[in-house]
């Protein structure tokens, strides 16, 4: 159950940014705590996939970045 809520969190438009990775990285640890391997792609996914259609442009500017550049740490920067 955990790891379907996992994947199917999205970014309320009241919610910052911070808190927003803060829940994604919350909930990934939680997984991990109960031996659920988390990867950064999947980090990645989750916050992107999850955010609202006003940051269509982030997504293409990430969608544009060479994959060995895209690390959770260059998504989380942006």
């Amino acid at each position: 159950m955990l790891r379907r809520k996992f994947h199917a969190l999205k970014k309320a438009d009241d919610v910052s940014m911070q808190a927003w990775i803060a829940e994604v990285l919350r909930i990934a640890f939680q997984l991990q705590e109960i031996a659920v391997d988390v990867t950064d792609e999947d980090l990645i996914l989750v916050l992107t996939l999850g955010l609202p259609s006003s940051y269509e442009n982030l997504i293409v500017s990430l969608d544009a970045t060479p994959p060995d550049e895209l690390t959770l740490d260059h998504v989380i920067a942006l």
